[in-house]
């Protein structure tokens, strides 16, 4: 007779920490992000068919919502204000080390 672990599985509800899109509300999954991109790359998508903030295609009933495209393009302009500060930052920066 072998003798017993002390080990069973058992179902147990478990909490799972996940990031949330503030954009499409889904919860960020890297594997998704990078196939929905690869997707989109060889297939082709419309507008809005990928999120702007995490990248993954969000469900048909979010992508067919009007205040989800409202948020799509207010994030698209947010980013693009970021990198327009950064290129000048970095251009600033690039002056100021060739005039010392």
């Amino acid at each position: 007779m072998k003798p017993k672990l002390g080990l069973e599985m058992r179902p147990a509800n478990t909490q799972e920490v996940q990031l949330v899109c503030n954009c499409c509300g889904q919860p960020y999954y890297p594997n998704k992000s990078w196939e929905d991109r690869l997707r989109a790359v060889i297939f082709g998508t419309e507008r809005f068919a990928i999120c702007p903030l995490c990248t993954q295609s969000p469900p048909r009933d979010v992508f067919q919502d009007e205040a989800h495209r409202r948020r799509c393009l207010a994030e698209v302009r947010r980013l693009q204000r970021l990198f327009e500060q950064a290129q000048s930052s970095a251009r600033n920066k690039s002056r100021r080390r060739r005039t010392k």
